[in-house]
């Protein structure tokens, strides 16, 4: 009997350390879905050395960045956003807000034995790869791809500066 419990304790023992040691020393769990977790270190004002723990294997990020307000607490989305029949993990960090201003990074990975980076567009390039704009005194004309939207500026008034 004594075995028993002695045996018992130990393996409470076991179990309890390996629970403990599962929130990685000097980190904090700031962001967590399904069996996605990201911990990272608070410095400051900023959570930063990120780790990723997708799906059992450990990820480390040590440049990122995201505000420690828990507002703009990262944000994790496992989804096919392709159309390929694969889940694609997105990470939106925030590194910075202010009054009308939010500054954020996306990261986008595919699960491809092991997490890779998928390369993302720039969005002002995008729009400036599809958006054409022209302004005349009588109208201004806005094509997105082949539509083309137009509209009429002749009864805005033009005014003198005093």
């Amino acid at each position: 009997m004594k075995r028993y419990i002695i045996f018992i304790i130990a393996f409470l023992l076991v179990v309890t350390l390996n629970k403990a040691g599962a929130t990685k020393e000097g980190y904090t769990v700031i962001a967590k879905k399904d069996d996605i977790t990201i911990y990272a270190k608070k410095m400051g004002e900023l959570y930063r050395d990120f780790k990723i723990d997708f799906k059992g294997e450990i990820y480390f990020r040590p440049y990122w960045m995201n505000d420690t307000n828990p507002t703009y607490a990262p944000q994790i989305i496992y989804e096919d956003i392709n159309k390929d029949a694969k889940k694609e993990l997105i990470i939106i960090l925030t590194k910075g807000y202010g009054t009308g201003v939010l500054d954020q990074e996306v990261y986008v990975y595919r699960n491809t034995n092991g997490l890779f980076d998928v390369r993302v567009d720039d969005p002002m390039a995008i729009i400036y790869k599809n958006v054409k704009t022209k302004l005349t005194t009588e109208k201004a004309e806005i094509r997105i791809g082949d539509k083309v939207y137009k509209v009429d500026i002749t009864p805005l008034e033009t005014y003198k500066l005093i």
